[in-house]
């Protein structure tokens, strides 16, 4: 494979499945040659984002993570890839967006209201949805 040339794999159908490579171009792995099922697979654009929150456990965190998850996978939840929960120590409440940190408790001196993070990361997934309620008044 030369310079350039990024993969990404797909299980398509038993015993096979699809390639993503070089300009996108979709190979089926059982024949070898460009897939006719193409239309079918996720585009590298249309990638969903994962969230994960990562929660002291010691601190008994956990109910307001489990609260906030649902509340993002409520607003968010076709357009996400998952929400993942993580325990942790040490007072850390931590909100990552496809590995991005956009809430961190020790930075900011309190926990994230759910407004504010579905704002946030409305901004970086989606920025013209609109919340409702959830909306920010200017």
């Amino acid at each position: 494979m030369g310079g350039g040339f990024n993969l990404k794999f797909w299980a398509g159908r038993p015993g096979g499945g699809w390639v993503q490579g070089y300009k996108g171009q979709v190979i089926d792995c059982m024949r070898g040659r460009p897939c006719p099922y193409w239309a079918h697979l996720p585009s590298m654009a249309d990638r969903k984002p994962p969230i994960t929150i990562v929660y002291c456990s010691q601190c008994r965190f956990v109910l307001r993570a489990t609260w906030l998850a649902q509340e993002l996978l409520f607003t968010f939840g076709r357009d996400l890839e998952s929400v993942k929960l993580v325990p942790g120590e040490e007072g850390i409440f931590k909100v990552s967006l496809d590995e991005e940190v956009i809430f961190e408790r020790a930075a900011m001196g309190r926990f994230p209201e759910s407004k504010e993070l579905k704002q946030l990361i409305r901004d970086r997934i989606d920025p013209e949805r609109d919340l409702g309620h959830s909306e920010r008044r200017d």
